[in-house]
């Protein structure tokens, strides 16, 4: 009779080692991916929220001092009937053809013969030219 062993085994605690390395392999890029999808998301929801403070500021400003204030406040430029005004990555106002321009906020502003006037903000992101925020805003002014 023949009491050799057949093998040391080695070939399966390799094969394991393999399966077991693949697994931390595929977990470390799950968990990789998901790091690289909730920053984006965290960076979007910062950007939403300094939009909507911009458009809130640019209404109140408006309703308060009219188009004078837009432009000596943000420096707000009339292009093709409709304001302009561009912000940096810090947000703050730079001229439209800066460089260094990342936002944006474009408004409209109708005045009918009766009634209040209406403002429509939509600040959005230059890069992405994506739509971050929209407001509503109207105004009675007096006429004397």
């Amino acid at each position: 009779m023949n009491n050799r062993k057949s093998g040391s085994g080695s070939g399966i605690f390799l094969m394991e080692m393999m399966m077991v390395v693949g697994f931390f392999i595929v977990c470390a890029s799950v968990c990789i991916l998901a790091f690289a999808k909730s920053d984006h998301l965290s960076r979007l929801a910062e950007e939403r929220n300094q939009a909507v403070l911009a458009a809130q500021s640019l209404a109140e400003v408006w309703k308060a001092e009219d188009t004078e204030g837009l432009t000596a406040r943000f420096g707000s430029a009339e292009t093709n009937g409709s304001w302009m005004t561009v912000w940096d990555k810090t947000w703050q106002p730079v001229s439209e053809t800066a460089p260094e321009a990342a936002f944006a906020a474009e408004m409209k502003i109708t005045a009918p013969e009766s009634g209040p006037e209406r403002m429509s903000v939509s600040v959005w992101n230059l890069s992405g030219h994506e739509a971050l925020f929209e407001l509503e805003a109207s105004c009675y002014r007096q006429t004397d």
